[in-house]
């Protein structure tokens, strides 16, 4: 049996640390980069089930996927690259495929916490906030 612990948040999790960070809903983390976006749900729901002892989150998820690559082979290099990324080049009339740049997905998932306990840290409003240019 679950229970619902947050809803209508936004939510960081790191399973290295055992933490959880829960930020009002569309208020970014600005110091995850790229390759780290897996671990923020948005708009979630973060529910305890009591039968299995852990923690589950549901929602949505930006993942970026970096693609390099270059071959003579297009179905190769289809196989492991987006179609909308694979450039074809020539030149003297030899023919190559160039892959260069970034896949972004949108998802809704649910994810299943490692671990029983986690350190939560709630930030329940932004009170203030201000720029500084340097």
């Amino acid at each position: 049996m679950s229970h619902v612990c947050f809803s209508d948040i936004d939510l960081l999790i790191d399973e290295g640390k055992k933490e959880i960070l829960i930020n009002p809903k569309g208020e970014r983390f600005y110091f995850v980069e790229c390759d780290e976006q897996h671990k923020i749900f948005r708009d979630a729901i973060m529910r305890y089930d009591s039968v299995e002892e852990r923690y589950e989150i549901e929602g949505e998820q930006t993942l970026y996927t970096e693609h390099k690559g270059m071959g003579l082979d297009y179905e190769k290099i289809l196989c492991l690259h987006p179609q909308e990324l694979i450039h074809k080049k020539s030149f003297f009339g030899f023919t190559w495929y160039n892959v260069c740049g970034v896949l972004k997905r949108e998802i809704r998932s649910v994810y299943l916490c490692q671990y029983k306990d986690y350190r939560i840290h709630e930030r329940s409003a932004v009170l203030s906030y201000s720029y500084e240019e340097r």
